[in-house]
């Protein structure tokens, strides 16, 4: 039966985080069998996982614009980073309208956007079509010099 085997020696030099014995665990532990499967059939020495509730999309969705309310009300405010990150996730789930709104609200918390802020906002203008607002926004960011 052939083996699969990843060699973790690559990612321990760019990730110096990771304790050397974690390392030696994880390269052992990932050496996996492969069985002579046609691939549509499951393969039997895997253990199928079933979780009782998948997690639903808009419960990542309220969790994130929770979290992002929650950056909005501490008193030191998070790093635009941080807004960007979530801005960019609810883009890959394709909620613009969401992320317009939220990019509204940082601007009145006062909250400076940068380049990948109204890039971000660009991106969910132009999926909506409004394609005069993107335009909008690359003479903004034309204005600030980016």
């Amino acid at each position: 039966m052939p083996r699969i085997s990843f060699d973790l020696s690559r990612i321990n030099r760019f990730n110096t985080t990771m304790p050397f014995s974690l390392s030696r665990r994880l390269s052992s532990s990932l050496s996996l069998p492969i069985s002579n499967f046609p691939p549509f059939l499951p393969n039997p020495t895997f253990p199928l996982c079933f979780h009782s509730q998948p997690p639903s999309i808009d419960n990542v969705v309220d969790d994130a614009v929770f979290q992002f309310n929650d950056m909005l009300l501490v008193r030191h405010t998070s790093p635009i980073i941080e807004f960007n990150k979530i801005l960019g996730s609810l883009v890959k789930l394709k909620y613009y309208l969401t992320v317009i709104s939220l990019s509204k609200q940082m601007e009145v918390k006062g909250i400076e956007q940068n380049l990948v802020t109204l890039s971000i906002l660009i991106n969910c203008f132009c999926h909506l079509g409004q394609m005069a607002f993107s335009f909008s926004l690359l003479g903004k960011i034309l204005k600030l010099g980016y």
